[in-house]
């Protein structure tokens, strides 16, 4: 972010239009249109929020195969799989508020970067990749099935009552 924000005030316009639009654009179209219409496709399932969350943000990294021609086939391919990590946590983030809102900002501040620019990703050996994303992807699924556990417990209180 550094070297963007050291960059002509064009390309921080250009990248901050591109950030924008990416982080919104897909934050409507995954975590609002396709999750919503997934959850109501599984109501009748135990295990919605986080099938839907598994779903969905696996729809999200294969978007991103529409760099293939920006991009190297290693760096899209490293796109490809934190962008699903990073989209179990904007489930995550969606469950919690009840909302899309956060996540897009949250998804517009991690593509407001240079690279983005240049249409190129930072390439990063996979090891250090899935150091850094494989933790948030773990701590994800434990907190989307402990929020899945409590909405069930308190709609089971619900019934009973």
């Amino acid at each position: 972010m550094l070297h963007l924000f050291q960059s002509s005030p064009e390309i921080i316009v250009t990248c901050t239009a591109i950030a924008l639009g990416a982080g919104f654009l897909e934050e409507y179209l995954v975590r609002g249109y396709l999750f919503n219409l997934t959850q109501r496709f599984l109501k009748k399932y135990n295990n919605k929020l986080l099938i839907t969350s598994i779903v969905t943000s696996i729809i999200f990294g294969l978007l991103h195969l529409f760099n293939l021609g920006l991009d190297t086939t290693k760096g899209v391919a490293q796109q490809v799989f934190y962008a699903f990590c990073i989209g179990l946590f904007f489930s995550l983030v969606k469950i919690i508020t009840n909302s899309i809102h956060i996540g897009a900002i949250l998804h517009f501040l991690f593509d407001l970067q240079f690279g983005i620019y240049e249409n190129t990703s930072t390439h990063m050996s996979w090891s250090v990749v899935i150091l850094l994303f494989l933790p948030l992807t773990v701590i994800s699924v434990i907190l989307i099935k402990s929020l899945e556990a409590t909405v069930n417990d308190n709609q089971n209180l619900l019934m009973e009552v």
